[in-house]
């Protein structure tokens, strides 16, 4: 601990070449492929679907307690701190953090600890858990060693307007770890009481919203996007009062904790404390016309996160942050090249835009894609109403409160490249308009581009070869999902199963598939999804899918095991059309169109724009095209769409394999392709209903089901799973959440 923080890397090397090492620093272990992101924004490669690597990190962090922990708290150390002491709710100018302390809870317990999250980055030994004060410690009951609990000042634009300083209402940084690898990871508390920036709340959160941050944050880590991650859910019997749905019923649930890991914190938002007076909402950021905190803010984010840029455009000079007070002072306001900025901003717009791109590839919705809720690293942060798209929708919404769809799936991209803009404006002290503009326009879109198709290609078993035109086979699977209600995440995962060897799949296609539970309304009804007879002459019957009525059809053997998964975990025409209804009634529609004919100054008057109410007509179309549809006819036409989509698949599929000289080699190139399909879709996403379950569990007390789905989250590319993990309830619309 008395060793100068340089002399880190030099140990870690001595502990490389010295492993028998039995010094202080002598745990270091190579931190697994999938687990580790560059920081110059290079895309996490797919965890392997085994435990492996979890043995090894518990093996390396093996006899580590919390007391080894070691600290550096740099953001307290070369950003300005508030001079009130006090602990009240205030604006707060001049200053990123306020000091604060954690108000203890009563009779905290240990919900669910992250084995992995613990022992990659922190590289603390798992048997900590089972200390008598380890929830004392998580809960904020007991201050960690070294650790220096304080609050974040920020701004956000939240659902396209100012709103002012922010802040961290009800999160606490409680100090940055160092790691025998020199790595860096800042931990905070979520729920642990009031901060100066906690406004009319609490400064509590509840064991509901704790449950999915901490789950959300670590299998979207499994996944390979990048994330801020989830150490701990600790609850209590101290107790707070929500109304869950603003009905005017609130009832009391217990006070949750939960430690989030991460890089960094900081946010687009850490940059919007010196925004001047907002035209629209006549609000201004605490900290306005502090240049000299602006330029130290970012400069101490390029020399800590960003290196290499600080590093070639100040060849020669040490990039270790200076601290705020004392003789460095120059130092930090010191401004960089204007290069070093145009780099930085850049590369945060790159790391945007790679990001949204991957939630894109797995239908993940963020839900409040405000500028505070976006990492200056690129990472996703702040799990609040997060959902995976289920039946696919574009327009799919999964935060109840967005009424507008403003963060709906389709939006996500946008609203990301918005809010780059917004950060662009809020560098303009430092980078002017005109070049951070230009930056956007350069890189945004292309690197979404590249990265979202690339990985369509690697999800759809293109591993071969390119095509301008692969764009259209994405659009027709996706317009195939939207059309039959088929579910995003088992439609992706389903194309491994269709293969160039007919022969093969006779076989394959023959066995006998898992019977399917398929939930309609109040009963329950097992169906065999079974085909009749084997294959013949290249072709399947599928017999019977979903709640469908019976269908006589031949299809090709090639896909006919993808296609009859699909199917089965398609939306009925009776689900479709329900879910297709818009939140108005047909009368208020009505009166809106004539309105909007009429008077248009009036509807916008209402607040209604245009496209919202086209957005309801459509639905108020579709909801009443299904309305009458048979299920005969529902499945024959779905049956018809995707063999359409298949026919072209199978084409593309051939042309990608084109050059493989006989069957062995084609066999290699299936076997391939598949395991790179499997690396890339998983079997498994944290559906609503599912983390609802073991919420609901948690709340009378057994904890068991949280833990239990946490190793099944941390595994999302195996196939052996419960199918009520894997599979979504058909007869009832998803959960969503506000």
């Amino acid at each position: 601990r008395g060793l100068p923080l340089k002399a880190l890397p030099l140990l870690a090397t001595l502990q490389t070449a010295l492993p028998n090492s039995k010094s202080l620093f002598a745990r270091a272990y190579v931190l697994p492929p999938f687990a580790a992101r560059s920081l110059h924004g290079d895309t996490m490669e797919c965890p392997p679907n085994t435990q492996e690597n979890a043995h090894a990190r518990a093996r390396a962090a093996k006899g580590n307690k919390l007391e080894d922990l070691v600290f550096d708290n740099s953001c307290l150390r070369c950003l300005p701190i508030d001079q009130e002491q006090e602990n009240f709710v205030r604006q707060v100018h001049g200053a990123c953090f306020s000091l604060v302390e954690p108000e203890p809870v009563d009779q905290p317990k240990l919900v669910a600890a992250s084995e992995n999250a613990f022992g990659a980055l922190l590289e603390i030994d798992p048997a900590e858990f089972s200390r008598e004060d380890f929830a004392l410690y998580f809960s904020g009951n007991k201050t960690l060693p070294g650790a220096r609990p304080a609050a974040h000042c920020y701004c956000g634009h939240q659902f396209g307007h100012f709103s002012g300083q922010l802040g961290d209402g009800a999160t606490m940084y409680l100090g940055e770890v160092l790691n025998s690898r020199n790595e860096r990871w800042e931990i905070q508390f979520k729920g642990a009481g009031k901060t100066p920036y906690s406004r009319s709340a609490d400064g509590r959160k509840v064991l509901r919203s704790s449950i999915r941050e901490f789950l959300c944050s670590e299998h979207i880590n499994a996944l390979g996007i990048p994330t801020t991650r989830a150490g701990t859910v600790v609850t209590s019997n101290s107790r707070v009062i929500r109304d869950i749905y603003y009905s005017g019923n609130p009832i009391r649930e217990n006070c949750t904790i939960v430690l989030r890991i991460a890089k960094s914190f900081l946010r687009f938002g850490s940059f919007e404390i010196f925004k001047p007076t907002d035209s629209i909402t006549g609000r201004k950021g605490p900290s306005v016309g502090r240049v000299d905190i602006l330029t130290g803010l970012t400069n101490f984010v390029i020399r800590q996160y960003y290196p290499h840029i600080f590093t070639k455009h100040c060849p020669g000079q040490d990039p270790t942050p200076p601290t705020w007070e004392g003789t460095t002072r120059e130092r930090v306001m010191q401004t960089l090249p204007e290069g070093a900025y145009a780099d930085f901003f850049a590369e945060v717009v790159q790391r945007t835009a790679r990001l949204v791109a991957l939630w894109q590839t797995v239908g993940w919705c963020h839900g409040v894609l405000n500028t505070d809720n976006m990492s200056i690293l690129g990472d996703t942060i702040d799990y609040g109403p997060y959902g995976f798209m289920e039946r696919y929708d574009p327009a799919y919404i999964c935060n109840g409160s967005d009424d507008e769809g403003r963060y709906s799936y389709e939006n996500q991209p946008k609203m990301c490249r918005w809010n780059c803009g917004k950060l662009a404006e809020a560098l303009a002290p430092l980078l002017p308009l005109n070049v951070s503009r230009a930056i956007i326009e350069e890189n945004f879109d292309r690197v979404f581009e590249e990265t979202y198709t690339q990985r369509m290609r690697e999800k759809m078993g293109l591993i071969r070869t390119s095509n301008p035109s692969d764009t259209n086979i994405f659009e027709k699977f996706f317009e195939c999902m939207h059309k039959t209600g088929a579910d995003f995440s088992v439609s992706f995962r389903a194309l491994a199963d269709v293969t160039l060897l007919p022969g093969d799949t006779d076989a394959r296609a023959a066995e006998p598939d898992t019977p399917t539970h398929t939930h309609t309304g109040t009963h329950t009804e097992t169906v065999s999804a079974t085909p009749q007879g084997g294959c013949e002459g290249g072709a399947c019957a599928i017999t019977r899918v979903s709640n469908r009525a019976p269908i006589d059809k031949k299809i090709d053997a090639r896909y006919a095991r993808a296609m009859r998964k699909i199917l089965t975990h398609s939306a009925s025409a009776e689900d479709m059309a329900r879910l297709s209804r818009p939140k108005i009634n047909p009368q208020q529609l009505q009166h809106l169109l004539i309105m909007a004919e009429r008077s248009p100054m009036l509807l916008g008057a209402l607040g209604i724009s245009v496209d919202q109410l086209q957005k309801w007509k459509a639905e108020a179309d579709a909801a009443q095209s299904l309305k009458d549809i048979t299920p005969e006819q529902k499945t024959e036409t779905d049956i018809k769409l995707w063999g359409e989509f298949f026919d072209l698949y199978i084409q593309r599929l051939e042309e990608d394999a084109s050059g493989l000289q006989g069957d062995e080699h084609v066999r290699a190139h299936e076997t391939q392709k598949r395991q790179t399909m499997n690396s890339r879709n998983p079997a498994v996403v944290l559906r609503n209903h599912v983390a609802q379950k073991a919420i609901e569990a948690a709340e009378r007390g057994d904890f068991s089901e949280v833990r239990r789905l946490l190793s099944v989250l941390e595994r999302p590319y195996d196939d052996k799973h419960r199918e009520e993990d894997m599979y979504p309830l058909t007869g009832r619309p998803p959960l969503v959440v506000t």
